[in-house]
């Protein structure tokens, strides 16, 4: 019995070895796992921020796009009324080289330029 007694006894001894690695297999998945938590904790973190970030930015896009649009018909707007300026311009030379072969109308606008003139003086 005194054999039944030893091989049990190792048995024993070999399954507490056993439980004591097993048990320290399973505190090193534990510290891992937690490892693993603070990571996926610090880069949920992370993800919010560079959302909230990106949307930001984009909003700034967005505002920058109706400025940018806004602009543009600006642009536009002041485009056409130089473009009527110049017609306008164009025309008044037009009608003016047509009067200026008008010795009646020359002595108007020469009186009008010394009336111009002799007030800008008095203002002087």
């Amino acid at each position: 019995m005194s054999d039944f007694k030893d091989v049990a006894h190792k048995t024993v001894a070999e399954l507490f070895d056993m439980l004591k690695e097993k048990l320290a297999e399973v505190n090193s998945l534990k510290a891992q796992l937690n490892n693993m938590e603070t990571c996926y904790i610090e880069v949920a973190k992370e993800k919010d921020e560079l959302q909230k970030t990106n949307i930001s930015l984009e909003a700034g896009l967005r505002k920058n796009s109706k400025n940018k649009q806004k602009l543009l018909g600006k642009n536009i707007e002041l485009q056409k009324r130089i473009d009527e300026y110049k017609k306008l311009t164009t025309s008044i030379r037009n009608e003016f080289d047509l009067w200026s072969d008008d010795s009646e109308f020359a002595d108007v606008i020469e009186a009008q330029i010394e009336n111009l003139e002799a007030l800008r003086g008095a203002s002087d």
